[in-house]
């Protein structure tokens, strides 16, 4: 009987296990954190994290790929208030800022705050407004494995 391989955990996905395990998190989404930006930000009742990775170049060397990533990961903190979406900013800045370790199978060599920017979402030829939204983009470093659980 052939065993097949583990199954391969997306750098995307460790980021968002990692934050659903974050208690200073949780308590302020509960499980409300989700993959990019695959929805439309409709009118925001509860706070929400959405995790959306911006870019993802691979290293190479003379002889081939390396297992070396890096990228950049965006962090949406979507909220009603103001406060709301801050105070989820500051527990994303908390969690992922200088984080060094494993995040569900995934090394990360590093991970550190490059951008923040605060916006809101406005309804379209109105002044109500949807969401507070504060974003915050980390860089980071992550060792990848190939399928077959061999690096390169």
């Amino acid at each position: 009987m052939t065993t097949s391989p583990a199954p391969l955990v997306t750098v995307e996905a460790a980021f968002i296990q990692q934050a659903l395990g974050c208690l200073a998190i949780t308590d302020l989404v509960g499980n409300r954190v989700d993959p990019g930006l695959s929805q439309e930000i409709e009118p925001v009742d509860k706070p929400r994290l959405l995790v959306t990775r911006i870019s993802g170049p691979r290293h190479q060397s003379l002889t081939g790929p390396t297992n070396l990533g890096e990228g950049r990961m965006q962090f949406d903190c979507i909220a009603p208030t103001y406060h709301q979406a801050k105070s989820l900013a500051q527990a994303v800045r908390r969690e992922f800022d200088g984080y060094r370790g494993t995040m569900n199978g995934v090394f990360v060599q590093q991970c550190l705050l490059d951008d923040e920017r605060d916006f809101n979402d406005a309804s379209p030829g109105t002044d109500s407004r949807r969401a507070f939204i504060t974003q915050l983009d980390f860089m980071f470093m992550n060792s990848e494995e190939y399928g077959n659980g061999e690096t390169a």
